[in-house]
Parts: structure tokens; sequence; C-alpha cells
């Protein structure tokens, strides 16, 4: 099976897929455009895609015969695959769910830290040679240990941040979700109003485009 990979990969993951397939490395870490996908649908046996690779409907188009029979997408979300079309060129699309969820909520805490604690100004002011010493007044955040943390969409990575505030920061945690959830520690809200409301940080853990 020819397998082309549409952009720089871990290298894990290449040794992987080069073990198993005939495999071609795209020499560009720029996304696909719809024209590209097209020309590759309709020249190998599968893609392994990631997120911003234009696979739109106008990619598929007149692909009904094409030897691709695989789109595989390296992330979560399939926002950039028009699934439909797809299926109707008689090629099936594939994810990894899951696969990001502890690395997202890092990241969540990562910029809640800094926002809170104005981490990124005071790397650039030394970066920049500007910091002369401490001061009193420098740079005065706001402590994010017992603040309320709100949370808008409590899935996989709703729940990773919500756990990662409770039991490393002492937050309490409200949240809004579309159907109901019962969640150690957190106090579900029946709008977002509610919850924006109600904390002192903000979180929005929804899929990308909605």
């Amino acid at each position: 099976m020819r397998v082309l990979i549409s952009r720089e990969m871990p290298l894990e993951v290449v040794r992987l897929v080069e073990a198993k397939f005939d495999i071609t490395r795209r020499q560009s870490d720029f996304p696909m455009t719809a024209l590209e996908a097209q020309a590759a649908m309709a020249e190998y046996d599968a893609i392994l895609a990631t997120f911003g690779d234009d696979f739109s409907a106008t990619a598929f188009e007149g692909l009904h015969d094409a030897p691709c029979k695989l789109v595989a997408n390296f992330g979560v979300g399939i926002n950039h695959i028009d699934a439909a079309a797809a299926q109707r060129a008689g090629i099936r699309v594939t994810n990894t769910p899951g696969v990001v969820t502890e690395a997202t909520a890092d990241i969540a805490l990562t910029l809640m830290l800094m926002t809170c604690r104005r981490a990124s100004e005071g790397e650039s002011m030394v970066r920049a040679g500007d910091w002369h010493g401490w001061g009193p007044t420098q740079l005065l955040g706001m402590h994010m240990s017992g603040k309320t943390v709100g949370i808008i969409g409590m899935g996989r990575i709703g729940q990773a941040i919500a756990q990662r505030c409770r039991l490393g920061f002492g937050m309490p945690i409200v949240f809004f979700n579309r159907s109901e959830k019962t969640i150690e520690g957190c106090t579900q809200l029946p709008s977002i109003q509610m919850v924006m409301q109600a904390c002192d940080i903000a979180v929005v853990a929804l899929p990308g485009g909605r």
C-alpha cells in the first residue's frame, strides 16, 4: 500500500508507518491545498493527513475510481475534511480521538497561569533587557489558587482541565454543558451567562468551528 504523509510527523509515527507501508513524505510543512489533496488521492492508496490540510468537497470531486481508500487524520477533529464527500467517493475517514486530551489540558493550565501571573509580560521584559530588579508593585497579577473557574464544554478535555484545577489549585468549578453531567467537585449551571457571572477565570473547551 502506498501512503502519503502530508506533513512533518514525529519520528515515532514515521517509523511505525514505514515499517508496514511504502511511504512518501511530502516535502512541505504547509497545509495541503484542495488541489494537492485531490492529486494525492488520485495517486496514493491512503493519506496520513493532519489539521489544516484541505480535504473539502472540492478535493473529492471526480474521485469515484481513485486508488485512495483512506484519509487517516493525525488529530482529534475532522473539521477540515468533508466526510460526506469522502463517503460519496468511497473513501473512509478516520481520526485519533482522545490523543491530545492530557496535552491540551496541560496547555490550558499553562495559559491560565501565564495570564494570572503575567508571566509572558515578565519574560518579554527580561529578554528585552528591561528588568532592573524586583519591586512591590511590579507585574502584579492575581493568585489562581482558590479562584472559581468556569468551564464551557465538559467533554474529555474540559474534565481533564477541571481535575487539574480542583486537585492542583483548590479551585471551585462551575460549568456549562449541553447535556447533564455529574462530575465530582463541579457544579453544572444552566447557561453560559450564569457560568460567566459566577467565575473568575473562564475556559472554553468546545470543538473548533462550532
